[in-house]
């Protein structure tokens, strides 16, 4: 694992670790919904939106991996 990581630091255009900048904008305004669904009571709808955003997180370290 280490020597994929310093192989993948070695390439350029390719980050070792951190996330895509392009992830919080898809990801925050989710998790921002998210909260005021949340003060609004609507639970549900509040859980799934900032379970979306934890998925659009994910997906964007892991591809800046």
């Amino acid at each position: 694992m280490l020597a994929a990581r310093k192989l993948r630091a070695g390439m350029p255009g390719v980050y070792s670790q951190g996330m895509v900048k392009e992830g919080y904008t898809f990801g925050l305004p989710l998790l921002v919904l998210g909260g005021v669904f949340y003060l609004l009571q609507w639970n549900v709808a509040a859980v799934v939106l900032v379970f979306l955003a934890c998925l659009f997180f994910l997906s964007f370290a892991i591809r800046s991996a």
